[in-house]
């Protein structure tokens, strides 16, 4: 046992027990609704696609965002927590909303406190939370393992890394227990989005003050395009990164640009080192996200994926389920 390694009670006390899946009688019951859901965002849908192009003026927000269109009054246009979700669906704020929903929602009153938590408990939405712990658990485990070896620098990368909750979490736990640790993390965002950079750093501060001053932003857009890729790349060549972490990617990413940027990280990463990220699975809940949510990811199999990981490189790959069966995190080490 290593000096770190006390902190493991900490963390898993503070990680939290992961939310299992719905019985089956449960989802019977939910699943009507459901329907009824879908039946009804399908005509809005259909009824805004005939009215929007022709009544709307050209620089009307729905003309460039459907996301706003009225999708069902059943789940969202009665319940403020759904609304926001559905406006930013696919984006880092939606997810920072379903990683601390009982916050975010704790002001709602009534009929709408009420339909944003039973969005709060779809099982999707639970899995996106399992996801944070066990990102957050395999980032401990590594973390510990490169103390233990003494290395001297401990270089984290979070790509399309939004909000950063997992690395910025992690590491903020080992800084409280051992502050002259400070200097030997860096922490590297990389996204398109420089707001989430913002969040990121007050986040940081606010667990560790002064903990931003090891986080270094870089913004680009990442595509498999070597306009994109390739001045990532160099920028992280310069770093050395112990550990990429990419989750909520993945599941955007057609299967040309997952071998393509898996392919690149693996040649990026020094041995031993670790690429982080994760898949949707199919699951019975997609259509309902695709039609009413309008939150759309290309859900795979595991076998799908290891095939990316096969095809990039890796050999050594490891699979973590969470408790509700959805989200599969995959932690390959070069």
């Amino acid at each position: 046992m290593n000096k770190y390694s006390a902190l493991r009670e900490e963390f898993i006390s503070t990680n939290g027990i992961q939310e299992g899946r719905w019985s089956f009688t449960k989802r019977l019951l939910i699943l009507p609704f459901m329907i009824l859901a879908m039946a009804e965002a399908f005509f809005w849908t259909i009824l805004f696609s005939l009215i929007v192009p022709v009544f709307f003026p050209k620089n009307h927000p729905w003309k460039r965002d459907r996301r706003l269109w009225p999708s069902s009054f059943i789940f969202f246009m009665g319940g403020t927590g759904c609304r926001y979700v559905k406006k930013n669906s696919m984006t880092w704020q939606a997810l920072e909303y379903l990683y601390i929903w009982d916050k975010s929602t704790e002001k709602l009153k009534g009929f709408d406190r009420f339909i944003s938590n039973v969005w709060n408990q779809l099982e999707n939405v639970r899995a996106t939370r399992n996801r944070l712990k066990n990102i957050k658990g395999q980032l401990f485990n590594e973390i510990e393992r490169l103390l233990e070896l003494g290395e001297e620098k401990i270089v984290i990368c979070s790509l399309a890394a939004g909000s950063a909750r997992g690395p910025i979490e992690v590491v903020a736990l080992y800084l409280r227990h051992f502050p002259d640790l400070m200097s030997r993390f860096e922490l590297i965002l990389v996204d398109n989005d420089e707001s989430s950079f913002d969040f990121a750093k007050k986040l940081a501060d606010n667990l560790i003050p002064g903990m931003s001053s090891i986080i270094v932003m870089y913004k680009s857009f990442i595509s498999q395009r070597e306009e994109h890729l390739r001045p990532v790349m160099d920028f992280l060549k310069d770093h050395k990164p112990n550990v990429i972490e990419m989750v909520g990617f993945t599941d955007y990413m057609n299967s040309e640009k997952a071998v393509k940027i898996f392919s690149e990280v693996y040649a990026l990463l020094d041995e031993d080192g670790l690429l982080i990220t994760n898949n949707v699975g199919p699951n019975f809940e997609r259509l309902f996200l695709e039609i009413v949510v309008t939150w759309k990811m290309l859900n795979r199999p595991e076998r799908v994926v290891l095939d990316f990981f096969r095809k990039a490189g890796f050999k050594n790959v490891l699979t973590v389920w969470e408790a509700c069966g959805m989200q599969t995190i995959y932690v390959a080490r070069k």
